[in-house]
């Protein structure tokens, strides 16, 4: 895919606080993984035990800053948007299919993305939990194209779909919406900053330029194959070359198209979390027009 694949997960976790006390809990009461000074990836980093996956796929997100990749440079960091569904409304642990929709070059440009129709040369970009007794509620889930699950023996497709992490959310007031801010990362953060600034699941020899085009045509979180130089994926072969697989990113998103209040503290969570956010970059929002 010559595009991106928004963060398959659209779709994130559970509100028994706010049901249960009314009023949902403060940042202080989210527990903290790690330092910038500390190891990578930070003790105990990603770990949430309860999120509503159900919740979290219920309205679309809109992404506010990205770390920018190959198959997500900076020309497509306009009106990205992510949205989910469940492959079967009784199984949340069937998984997701991952609707991703930007636009290339400025705000309304050619849009880019995954359709609701399907993409991958007719395969949809699905995400499933890691594991399947979680449920989702630990906010882990593979992202990657359903016919390379469907082509693949037993279960080794899920070495080659992405990691999708969902690793802090903020609750919304709004009971429908359950969560009002997500933080996602391709899977955990084992490389160190060289300036000390905490921890990234993305190389820091890695530039957009040389991260591998995405295996699944573009996709984010996604498999991304090739050789790490040339590149794989696009062109005949929507899998590109799955023997090497790069995984990684880092994107903030919210319910609301354009929300500052959200982004400030998703930026104070990231750095309690012991994340590196110095090479995220704005997405525009503001006049876009979405499919």
């Amino acid at each position: 895919m010559e595009g991106l694949l928004i963060p398959v997960v659209a779709a994130f976790i559970s509100i028994t606080a706010t049901l249960v006390h009314g009023t949902p809990p403060s940042a202080g009461s989210f527990p903290t993984s790690g330092s910038p000074s500390g190891p990578c990836p930070p003790p105990n980093f990603g770990n949430l035990t309860s999120l509503n996956l159900a919740a979290y796929i219920s309205a679309p997100w809109y992404v506010q800053k990205m770390i920018p990749l190959d198959y997500q440079p900076v020309d497509e960091a306009y009106c990205v948007r992510a949205e989910y569904t469940l492959l079967d409304p009784r199984n949340v642990s069937g998984g997701l299919i991952v609707y991703n929709s930007a636009n290339k070059g400025g705000v309304n440009g050619p849009s880019v993305g995954t359709s609701k129709n399907g993409s991958l040369g007719g395969s949809r970009l699905i995400a499933v939990p890691t594991t399947f007794k979680a449920k989702g509620r630990d906010g882990k889930l593979l992202v990657g194209p359903e016919l390379l699950q469907q082509l693949l023996p037993g279960d080794a497709w899920r070495a080659a779909f992405g990691p999708y992490w969902i690793v802090a959310v903020g609750y919304s007031q709004n009971i429908s919406l359950r969560y009002e801010w997500a933080i996602i990362s391709g899977g955990p953060p084992t490389f160190t900053s060289p300036s000390g600034d905490g921890c990234s699941s993305v190389p820091y020899s890695t530039t957009p330029a040389a991260v591998p085009r995405a295996a699944t045509a573009g996709g984010w979180p996604s498999t991304r194959g090739g050789d790490g130089a040339s590149g794989g994926g696009g062109g005949g072969n929507p899998f590109g070359q799955l023997a090497s697989v790069d995984k990684g990113g880092l994107w903030f998103f919210t319910r609301k198209t354009e929300d500052p209040g959200s982004l400030a503290r998703m930026e104070v969570r990231a750095k309690a979390l012991g994340l590196d956010t110095s090479r995220m970059i704005p997405v525009q929002q503001r006049g876009c027009l979405y499919p």
